[in-house]
């Protein structure tokens, strides 16, 4: 109906045209710059991954002195969150500063100002950290649009659940 023979019909062309302008539409977009901040959604997620390392190093930092837990474990782990710190921070975009702005979050603090730390950490509890911390790795992997960054945050995660297998053996 409506339709000569071997013609197109109204449905059809009306999709094709509402198809095309919505590919158009979509091929703009990858052009304008959309995010309202300074700060992309990468360096957000890097930002946050920072200030866990950051944490984390107190925290190993802490138990070393105060001499809870295996020391040569802990010294290698400690090592290994401070080449992770490192790497985090040259990913992040050249024009950024390299510590977080103050809305992002407060700095680390020493372990007898942390009211979470209160006491040296054991290691059962930096077992507990690591194995959280490796658990929203992939998460965060996810969030990011870097396919090098989402690969350094997975060997970080990586690292972690074997930090956390390594704290149980101990």
């Amino acid at each position: 109906m409506g339709q000569a023979a071997g013609g197109v019909s109204r449905r059809a062309l009306l999709g094709a045209t509402v198809a095309g302008a919505s590919a158009a539409a979509l091929a703009g977009c990858g052009t304008v710059d959309w995010y309202p901040s300074d700060t992309t959604p990468d360096e957000h997620v890097l930002r946050s991954l920072l200030r866990e390392k950051e944490r984390a190093v107190v925290r190993y930092e802490t138990a070393l002195a105060d001499g809870s837990g295996p020391s040569d474990l802990l010294e290698r782990v400690l090592e290994n969150h401070r080449t992770h710190l490192d790497a985090l921070l040259d990913a992040l975009p050249e024009d950024a500063e390299p510590t977080p702005p103050e809305e992002d979050g407060p700095p680390p603090v020493a372990a007898d100002e942390d009211p979470e730390l209160g006491e040296a950490p054991s290691p059962s509890s930096l077992r507990a950290m690591e194995a959280s911390a490796a658990g929203m790795r992939p998460e965060q992997a996810a969030a990011v649009t870097d396919r090098g960054l989402a690969q350094l945050i997975g060997s970080i995660g990586a690292c972690e659940a074997g930090h956390a297998h390594q704290l149980d053996e101990a």
